[in-house]
């Protein structure tokens, strides 16, 4: 895979910056794969930017939002608009990932962004 990211004001990241993480994935295999699932946390002093969270194939999109009171938090399917308590992404494909031997439908990529916290 291949991790990209594009931050929006300029080459230095500053607070209240959005940063846009891309990452590109390939089936090299023989076989399809199946329920393929992709996690990713949302980095220490950032925000995730509501309705960012994005896929080139078909994906059910998760959320883990972490609770109040220390309660650890759970995944939702519902984007919450309070996004400051959003901990981590994931992303299920829809469909099979075909191998790239046999289709033009073995890749693809993931994408979110994030804010810079002020601190």
């Amino acid at each position: 895979s291949v991790v990209s990211h594009e931050c929006d004001d300029g080459d230095l990241p500053v607070p209240g910056a959005t940063i846009t993480y891309k990452t590109s994935y390939l089936n090299e295999g023989y076989t399809a794969a199946y329920n393929v699932t992709f996690e990713d946390y949302i980095p220490e002093n950032t925000t995730y930017v509501f309705h960012s969270m994005r896929s080139s194939i078909p994906a059910k999109l998760y959320f883990w939002v972490k609770g109040s009171a220390g309660v650890s938090g759970d995944w939702t399917t519902e984007e919450p608009k309070n996004t400051d308590r959003v901990v981590k992404l994931k992303w299920v494909l829809e469909r099979p990932l075909q191998p790239v031997k046999i289709s033009n439908e073995a890749s693809g990529f993931l994408q979110y962004s994030v804010k810079i916290n002020y601190l």
